[in-house]
């Protein structure tokens, strides 16, 4: 078991920053992974959205584990 304060911490990155990113991200994932076979640079772009769409993901493992950075 790790440190309760890196629960609580991560608790915080979650709401706070995590699931605005992901909202944000999800609209214009799912506009540039329409375009991703046509044109290459949205695939780039799409991937990257997808690492913000994953974020309140690796947060709650980190929350539920008590891990640090």
């Amino acid at each position: 078991m790790g440190n309760p304060v890196w629960c609580v911490l991560w608790f915080f990155v979650l709401i706070i920053a995590a699931f605005p990113i992901a909202f944000f991200c999800c609209f214009w994932y799912v506009i540039t992974y329409l375009f991703s076979p046509c044109l290459d640079f949205c695939k780039d772009v799409s991937d990257f959205l997808l690492k913000g769409l994953q974020l309140p993901g690796f947060a709650a493992g980190k929350m539920i584990h008590c891990e640090g950075c």
